[in-house]
């Protein structure tokens, strides 16, 4: 970060000026439902492990956390994706709306199916791609990966359907709820099913759970979706 400032301000000649606390707080109170579904988001993804911690044994902590490590590490090569249309889509949505609905489909449907299709083969193959990532005392926990590669492409899908489309189009609120609502599933049906079965069960309901409250979310998601594109095909055809 200090080696980007140096060369922001001596090679391109950009002065920095901090901003004031007043326009920090200003700001974070503009996008206080962005800020809270990425505080729940970073809850999601490490509440599993949570879970393993204080129910099950290290050992399956060990292999939920180094099987998590496929999908995570794949949905890595998904962010710079999304950051890099995401611009563009903002700026089309205070242009043209049904214009932002069009290249948000266009572009979701190869990268989705780009994604699905890694994913298939992964799940294919899923046996001996656990036992040369981790080892042959892990090949035997290698279909956990089947609903944490489901939730992935769920969590594509709804970075599509919420960050770029809702969001972009002013209903973050509604994408900040739903992400809450989703969470609050998570938690409740992975802690109560945790309490129900044995040590060596819970890392089924973790990576279930999981899977469940991201589709949940893709369905909420979807309905709010819908809605705003007849409401904007009802403008369209008005105007």
């Amino acid at each position: 970060g200090v080696f980007h400032l140096i060369v922001v301000t001596q090679k391109y000649g950009i002065q920095i000026h901090p901003p004031k606390l007043s326009g920090i707080f200003a700001t974070l109170s503009e996008n206080k439902t962005l800020f809270v579904s990425c505080a729940v988001s970073s809850l999601f993804s490490g509440f599993g492990t949570t879970l393993l911690t204080m129910f099950s044994t290290s050992y399956f902590v060990g292999v939920y956390a180094a099987i998590h490590k496929i999908p995570y590490i794949m949905s890595m090569f998904f962010t710079p994706m999304s950051q890099a249309i995401y611009p563009h889509v903002n700026k089309l949505a205070c242009n043209s709306p049904r214009e932002c609905f069009s290249f948000v489909k266009k572009v979701a449907s190869p990268i989705v199916g780009l994604f699905a299709l890694a994913a298939g083969f992964i799940i294919l193959l899923r046996v001996p791609v656990t036992r040369i990532g981790f080892g042959e005392d892990y090949a035997g926990y290698a279909d956990v990966v089947i609903p944490l590669l489901l939730q992935m492409l769920f969590g594509i899908m709804n970075n599509f359907l919420g960050i770029q489309m809702l969001v972009s189009l002013g209903h973050e609120k509604y994408y900040s709820r739903s992400f809450v609502i989703s969470m609050i599933v998570f938690v409740a049906s992975s802690f109560t099913g945790s309490l129900l079965v044995s040590a060596e069960e819970i890392i089924w309901i973790v990576s279930g759970c999981t899977m469940a409250a991201e589709g949940l979310l893709m369905v909420m998601l979807l309905y709010k979706v819908r809605k705003v594109s007849i409401v904007l095909c009802g403008k369209e055809k008005e105007a």
